[in-house]
């Protein structure tokens, strides 16, 4: 106990409690659109993300970004196009809801391509305004 009632211990404690808040806070940030690879508009939102293509499945994993604070639900799908930009494999809707004053939320999108995928895409199929939705202001 005499060592913590040191000046020396007391500041070794704040110390490791500020690495461990630091931490903490490093952590729970969200990735910001610049961390993603793949970028597209759509209707009033900006969408970021990156593709992982397996055997069996295709993975987006990003973030949308509303641009009208009013926005509060969006439904979003991943699908996969043919050569001549036909849709040729979907999943089903994911609902992104914005329960924070932030603009930018995560997803994870998955489906299984039926063959004949030349290239994916992130859509927003459908979306809520809110009169009230959390904003930041």
């Amino acid at each position: 106990m005499r060592w913590i009632e040191s000046g020396r211990g007391r500041r070794t404690i704040a110390l490791a409690v500020a690495f461990a808040l630091a931490a903490c806070a490093r952590g729970g940030l969200a990735p910001t659109p610049a961390e993603f690879p793949l970028h597209a508009t759509d209707q009033q939102f900006d969408l970021s993300w990156r593709l992982a293509l397996g055997e069996d499945r295709a993975v987006a994993t990003g973030v949308v970004a509303r641009r009208n604070g009013e926005v509060s639900d969006a439904w979003l799908q991943l699908v996969g196009l043919d050569a001549a930009g036909h849709i040729v494999s979907f999943n089903s809707l994911s609902h992104v809801r914005w329960a924070s004053p932030w603009d930018v939320e995560p997803f994870t999108l998955e489906l299984r391509p039926r063959g004949g995928e030349q290239r994916f895409e992130v859509r927003v199929k459908a979306f809520l305004y809110q009169e009230g939705a959390p904003t930041k202001g």
